[in-house]
């Protein structure tokens, strides 16, 4: 008889295991703090109304000599969970991973965002800015189109296509460079494909058409329109300003002019563009637009989607200059002089 009775309650109690605590509730989270031993952790579920009965979980852990092997993190445990989940999660370590979450605004520099990962803890400091992906290693195993074919060769360091997004990455540990840039350049690859299948349809139009550029012996590419696009980002706000100013801007390669972007100089120095002096337009660089007819040698900043699309399609315009008032608002000239007329009136 009493046997019997034994086996009646081991069979009870492996349903009472098996059998999800049904409550109408939504998923919470338990902590298991380091060193917390399998009472108190059995205590703390049942209290907190994960499982009906402590001493189920806590036989559960007799019975697969597991009480040594409960282990300290964050879980995540729905209504429906059994004490064997629970308990099985707890044991293998299926804590949730933690998430640091960071916004990279429309225009950042690399050394601007690498400034803020240092900040959150994800990388350290000059990871980023050292970056060079080459012809081994994570980031050239994924074989990224627009990095390769538009940029290999020429220049290829990441700034421009550290597309700006928000991200969240794991905090548990500090990250390897590559995975913060693989996490770039995937959501680069995914927000900008529509654009440069676009760009692939239209490359022969662009250049023939509109303003057959002066870029011989090759034609107008995507590298050329990030790089446009990270002008655009620094110079002006909105989307019609920016897809004017695109437009002027490729006007002025065609016809063999100087960009005179305060943009470029400002990303040679580190001003701001109002602290530019006369001297720092004379600096000797590849990315200075005053003293190189054509783009600069690579991006000036990370543009969004309006900025890239606005230097895929540029608004034709009979206007070659253009200025920002104080207040944001841009002004267009056709002339030199009318140029100078509303600097007068607007910057002095």
């Amino acid at each position: 008889m009493t046997g019997i009775l034994l086996i009646l309650c081991i069979v009870f109690v492996n349903k009472k295991i098996n059998e999800p605590l049904k409550i109408e509730a939504q998923s919470q989270i338990f902590e298991v703090g380091i060193g917390d031993g399998a009472r108190k952790i059995a205590s703390n579920l049942e209290s907190q109304k994960i499982i009906s009965n402590r001493n189920y979980f806590l036989y559960y852990l007799w019975q697969t000599n597991s009480a040594v092997k409960l282990q300290a993190g964050k879980y995540l445990f729905s209504a429906s969970s059994s004490i064997k989940e629970v308990a099985d999660r707890i044991i293998k370590g299926e804590a949730i991973k933690e998430e640091t979450q960071i916004t990279i605004p429309e225009g950042f520099r690399m050394s601007e965002i690498e400034k803020r990962l240092v900040e959150k803890n994800l990388i350290k400091r000059d990871d980023l800015i050292n970056f060079n992906y080459d012809s081994s290693g994570p980031v050239w195993d994924k074989h990224y189109d627009f990095l390769y074919q538009d940029c290999k060769g020429r220049w290829c360091i990441l700034e421009g296509y550290l597309f700006p997004d928000t991200y969240n990455f794991p905090s548990d540990d500090l990250l390897s460079v590559d995975d913060v840039v693989i996490k770039f350049l995937d959501n680069f690859d995914k927000k900008t494909k529509l654009l440069r299948d676009e760009m692939k349809t239209r490359e022969a139009v662009f250049i023939t058409d509109f303003y057959n550029l002066p870029l011989k012996p090759r034609k107008v590419d995507f590298h050329d329109i990030v790089i446009m696009a990270s002008i655009l980002e620094k110079e002006v706000r909105t989307l019609d300003d920016m897809k004017m100013v695109s437009g002027l801007l490729w006007k002025r390669i065609s016809i063999g002019m100087p960009l005179q972007v305060d943009a470029t100089i400002a990303y040679i120095t580190g001003k701001k563009t109002g602290e530019i002096t006369r001297d720092d337009l004379k600096i000797i660089s590849p990315f200075n637009a005053y003293l190189n007819k054509g783009l600069p040698l690579g991006p000036i900043s990370n543009p969004g989607l309006i900025a890239l699309d606005a230097a895929l399609n540029p608004a034709q315009s009979d206007y070659l200059y253009y200025l920002s008032k104080p207040t944001g608002e841009t002004v267009f000239s056709k002339t030199l002089e009318e140029h100078n007329r509303a600097k007068n009136l607007y910057l002095k």
